[in-house]
């Protein structure tokens, strides 16, 4: 078995909290490198965060990624994408039968879940099982404040809505129990099936809509929050530009949207944990308010890139 684990670590506190982070991913890979590579028989493996501007591999070297003046306009979903496209081509150049025996696994690299939980992804994966997705515990805060997990509770119903039949195969339930967990892995044999475009923190809603989409098996790996965990730097208007690439992804127009959006507020008004943020419903009822018809990487726009879902 090859591995390759990833680590995104981005934040707008600089150096120093990146630099924390760096040794306490250090410190996992030191402690249980080891153990790892006894206990899923690993023949070849790469640990590495991942930092817009800079690419760490602790078994050495450091490669250029990104210029440094981009660092903040750089987005997670581009980053990992990029990550993954380099990891199969240098795959395919060795020998491409070798995709059959590797993994990918992603953690959030913000202190959000242990590291301990890569464990439990590769405990799940297999050639029988190519997506494995984290699944959180489903009375917790889920590692956010209450708004955002209700919005994701929603977008979690528009995949429902999208792909019933194909949830109710691979689950045989007929709701997702979750989705946007920020640890999963994939084999790395059933890549070219994933059509991933995000470019943002719509990542993990593009590897479970791919999956979908593609007709893979996937399953669940039971994950933990930290409990020194920080807080999230997504913005409330996060969520309206995500939800622009959410449209886009399943091929929802903006009146299917809001429709939808109208029936799940009527289906869940009487249930605390779904009652979306009033901020959120506004924006994406009314018409063509900016926060939902801007592009949402005015900024990486700038730097050359285009905006997700277009």
């Amino acid at each position: 078995m090859d591995i390759f684990v990833r680590a995104p670590m981005f934040t707008p506190e600089g150096k120093p909290i990146l630099d924390k982070r760096m040794r306490g991913f250090h410190s996992w890979w030191k402690d249980e490198i080891q153990s790892l590579r006894h206990d899923f028989k690993i023949q070849h493996d790469s640990f590495s965060p991942i930092i817009p501007g800079l690419h760490f591999q602790f078994s050495g070297g450091v490669r250029l990624r990104f210029p440094r003046n981009l660092n903040s306009l750089v987005p997670k979903g581009l980053c990992v994408r990029m990550e993954l496209f380099s990891i199969l081509d240098e795959i395919d150049h060795v020998d491409v039968r070798r995709r059959n025996d590797c993994y990918f696994v992603l953690i959030d690299g913000s202190g959000a879940f242990p590291y301990s939980n890569i464990r439990a992804i590769l405990e799940k994966l297999s050639p029988d099982c190519p997506v494995v997705l984290g699944l959180r515990d489903s009375g917790g805060d889920w590692g956010m404040g209450p708004g955002r997990k209700q919005i994701e509770l929603f977008e979690m119903s528009l995949l429902e809505a999208k792909y019933p039949r194909e949830i109710r195969k691979h689950l045989q339930r007929d709701s997702l129990p979750d989705a946007q967990a920020g640890c999963w892995g994939l084999h790395l044999g059933c890549a070219r099936f994933l059509a991933l475009t995000a470019r943002d923190y719509s990542l993990e809603f593009d590897v479970i809509a791919s999956t979908l989409a593609a007709g893979l098996r996937f399953g669940y790996a039971p994950v933990t929050l930290s409990a020194q965990r920080t807080g999230s730097s997504f913005r409330a208007e996060d969520s309206l530009r995500k939800l622009k690439f959410i449209q886009h992804k399943l091929s929802f127009s903006e009146a299917e949207v809001r429709r939808r959006l109208k029936a799940y507020l009527a289906s869940y008004q009487n249930v605390d944990e779904r009652l979306i943020p009033p901020s959120y419903v506004d924006g994406v009822l009314a018409t063509g308010p900016e926060t939902w018809r801007r592009s949402p990487y005015d900024n990486f726009k700038k730097a050359g890139g285009t905006p997700e879902g277009n």
